[in-house]
């Protein structure tokens, strides 16, 4: 069959040389040029420019000629002359470039390697970059080629854009790309046609996602991909993946080089990659290889243990982004004591991820990374919780340390931590766009800054559909300035549900204090956005020591829709503390309730400009100094002096409270020693025990205890993991006021039973409702679940949303 390949092209190539030149180019200086680029120059359409072995050290541009350019193996039909002539692209640019409307294009018998592929167009595949127009798609076939050892940001081996791209017997191969395609990336209307005869091969290549082959747009056709080998003999999205599902890749896969490892890996700083990886005594160095040779599925899910210590690409060669897969969670050692480390060295990202679920990122911190756009960056993300995460001394040119851009679902951020980070433009700490139910607890944002001409947020950036929670967070010493002309849009946070979608705001038992916004107006500290059918709840927050430099319309908290403040304190040096805006003009009229707050200046510290919103001041507001205590780490607790201890709300039905405070205090207390227990305006509690030690109504100790989803509606899975019960255990439903609501049996799940240590690690579920003991469902709120097994007591907080 080669035979016949060859015997074709040699007829087709003696036909055109009849009516075109063929131009010699040796390195020795005996044929017409010693540079590739020399006879592209020179050359016009239906050209040939004939390329004799040797290693070529430039980066050749078509320059809008149909030509044909080829090795020695075109008019012989040797191999050998595929490894023998080499361009060589010095890490200076893409090494073969087509973007200016090339047809009917001829590229055949190279070893192409060496190339960088840069972070815009037309240049982002590192060994080909082809970049047509969608009125004139370039045509290009590669024949016999080697595409091997190639850099790109969305493409290491070849990008190709707006093209009808022809492969043939071509090896793409130990290419990488900090993104997406780290073999081929077809965007636009492309069309790619694989040789079924002559087959291609793609494998070893490294990206986050669709590592071997990637699809970036919905307009691409569904392709037939025909290969010798491929790196795995299944491909899932990690390796052949699109960022539209109704794309479809339909695989004839020979030969493999990957056998998958269907357990958990682990990796330390000091491992090697020759490492099973199987067992914490034979680790693996690198993270991102790890996660590429595991197996993983709904039903097996697996995790990639990080020992203590330092990931950086200086101190042991890591490989940044990280790629992650559904079902496959990243966790170290702890924030402390498991550092990925960014060497102060730009690069895209850090951690990267799309189109993936059901997995968790924990225990680590990300440092003194210098990006452009997240240091952690993912988008359609599914059912993800990042937990006991620390990011601290990064800088960000664009968009937050971190970035979910959006249409992921049911995210949560469970003690995650933002500290001294930096941005030039949107945001420095998390930056979330349009994504359905996000939880935000526990979680610190402190001194990030921000200082740019656009309107910013320098802690959080949320923007959502469904519900967003924020609950026990501080936001504390955080620095916004804008300096554009007109100095507006300052801010530390802001929280918006757009109007064309569904969904609450919950923002609870949190400090805003110490921060500063600086422009000429509109500076904030909060800014919230509930439109239509939706509606924003304070609960139990302090705002307090902020300060802005503006004069006008400077204020604490900026609400928008439909807002209720309860058992909340406001002390700022704002000219205002809230600011009702009159957005009459495009329909809006704002309704605020406030009641059972401390707000400096009382009423009067409301702006409702025009009078253009119902403000409804309710029972239980003071105006009065909150005696803070001002000193120790947490220097805004209540002393004993605060007229806001027991003065909150006597009904927390509704609230959405966490059962304790800001110091894991219990939640409701009697601070006043009247006999009645009646929660504290604030995030703190006045005299109350820590949650866990005495007079608790629910125990609250560390333990494997989770429940998913949760928020839920109506159906929610507890799962727990505890080590040889001598008792049945029972699952026990109890409100937020202490009551028992239904008692569960659970399930023992064998398939996921380990042995740690001397003990047996046995897994359990059960599944709730949302009934009660007579199967009558239950009200939105708080609940608890409460494990029951001889001595062994566990439980876990339970959010039901109706």
């Amino acid at each position: 069959m080669k035979f016949k390949i060859f015997f074709f092209c040699s007829i087709c190539l003696f036909s055109s040389l009849l009516f075109s030149a063929t131009w010699h180019i040796k390195l020795d200086g005996t044929g017409d040029f010693t540079s590739i680029q020399e006879g592209i120059n020179v050359s016009v359409n239906a050209d040939t420019v004939l390329v004799y072995p040797g290693t070529y050290y430039e980066n050749i541009n078509f320059s809008g000629k149909n030509l044909t350019i080829a090795s020695l193996e075109l008019i012989t039909g040797d191999d050998q002359y595929i490894t023998h002539t080499i361009i060589d692209g010095q890490q200076l640019d893409s090494v073969v470039r087509l973007h200016s409307n090339e047809d009917n294009c001829v590229l055949r018998g190279f070893t192409i390697s060496n190339g960088k592929g840069h972070f815009s167009l037309p240049n982002l595949g590192g060994g080909i970059a082809i970049f047509g127009d969608s009125n004139d798609l370039i045509e290009l076939n590669i024949v016999n080629c080697i595409i091997e050892n190639n850099f790109g940001s969305n493409s290491g081996g070849i990008q190709c854009v707006e093209a009808n791209l022809f492969l043939s017997g071509t090896i793409i191969r130990n290419n990488y790309a900090i993104a997406v395609g780290g073999g081929i990336n077809i965007v636009g209307y492309s069309t790619v046609t694989f040789d079924p005869v002559n087959r291609c091969s793609i494998y070893d290549n490294i990206a986050c996602t669709g590592a071997d082959i990637y699809i970036a747009d919905s307009c691409v056709p569904n392709i037939d991909v025909y290969l010798d080998t491929f790196t795995v003999s299944e491909p899932s999205r990690y390796f052949a993946g699109s960022y539209f599902e109704e794309i479809q890749m339909s695989f004839s896969i020979q030969n493999h080089t990957l056998e998958l490892v269907d357990q958990d890996l682990y990796v330390s700083p000091y491992g090697d990659d020759n490492n099973s990886g199987l067992t914490p005594d034979d680790p693996m160095k690198t993270i991102l290889l790890a996660v590429r040779k595991m197996r993983s599925d709904q039903f097996n899910p697996k995790v990639v243990h990080l020992a203590p210590g330092i990931y950086s690409q200086s101190l042991n060669n890591q490989l940044y982004p990280i790629g992650s897969k559904s079902f496959v969670s990243i966790d170290g050692a702890g924030k402390n004591e498991t550092i990925l480390d960014g060497d102060d060295q730009f690069c895209k990202f850090m951690f990267l991820g799309c189109h993936i679920s059901d997995f968790d990122i924990s225990n680590m911190t990300f440092q003194n990374a210098n990006h452009d756009t997240g240091v952690v960056s993912f988008t359609k993300i599914f059912n993800v919780n990042f937990r006991n995460i620390g990011f601290r001394n990064n800088y960000i040119y664009d968009v937050g340390t971190m970035v979910d851009s959006g249409q992921s679902h049911n995210i949560q951020y469970i003690n995650v931590s933002f500290e001294n980070n930096v941005s030039d433009k949107f945001n420095a700490g998390l930056y979330v766009a349009g994504s359905e139910n996000i939880k935000i607890s526990n979680c610190s944002f402190t001194n990030n800054e921000i200082v740019s001409s656009m309107v910013n947020s320098s802690a959080l950036n949320l923007s959502f559909y469904g519900y967003a929670i924020i609950e026990n967070s501080f936001f504390q010493g955080n620095y916004s300035e804008n300096i554009s002309p007109n100095q507006s849009g300052a801010r530390t946070v802001s929280v918006y549900r757009h109007n064309t979608w569904d969904g609450d705001i919950y923002i609870t038992n949190s400090l805003f204090c110490d921060n500063f916004a600086s422009g000429n107006t509109a500076d904030q500290v909060l800014v919230t956005r509930s439109e239509v059918g939706s509606s924003t709840l304070i609960s139990n927050c302090i705002f307090t020591n902020n300060q802005n430099s503006s004069i006008g319309n400077s204020a604490t908290f900026v609400p928008m829709g439909n807002i209720s403040i309860s058992n909340s304190i406001f002390n700022n040096s704002s000219t205002n503390e809230i600011i009702l805006g009159d957005r009459t003009q495009w329909g809006y009229i704002d309704t605020l309730s406030i009641q059972y707050c401390n707000i400096d200046g009382g009423q009067n510290a409301i702006v409702n400009q025009n009078n253009a919103n119902i403000v409804n001041w309710l029972e239980g507001n003071i105006d009065e100094y909150p005696q803070f205590l001002l000193s120790g780490n947490d220097p805004y607790q209540l002393s004993e002096f605060s007229p806001c201890i027991d003065a909150g709300t006597p009904d927390t039905t509704g609230l959405f409270l966490p059962p304790f405070d800001l110091l894991h205090h219990e939640r409701i207390w009697d601070g006043d020693n009247n006999g009645e227990a009646i929660i504290d305006m604030g995030c703190y509690e006045f005299g109350a025990d820590s949650v866990g030690v005495t007079n608790n109504q629910l125990p609250m100790t560390s333990s494997q205890m989770t429940n998913y989803p949760n928020p839920f509606n109506p159906t929610t899975t507890i799962y727990f993991e505890t080590t040889n019960l001598h008792e049945l255990p029972r699952i026990e439903i109890y409100n937020l006021k202490g009551q028992k609501v239904k008692t569960l049996p659970v399930i023992l799940s064998d398939s996921k039973n380990r042995i740690e240590g001397s003990g047996t690690i046995m897994s359990y579920s059960v599944v709730w409702n949302g009934t009660d003991q007579n199967n009558k469902p239950v009200s939105s709120g708080i609940y608890f679940a409460l494990l029951k097994a001889g001595n062994v007591e566990a439980s876990t907080k339970m959010l039901l949303l109706k």
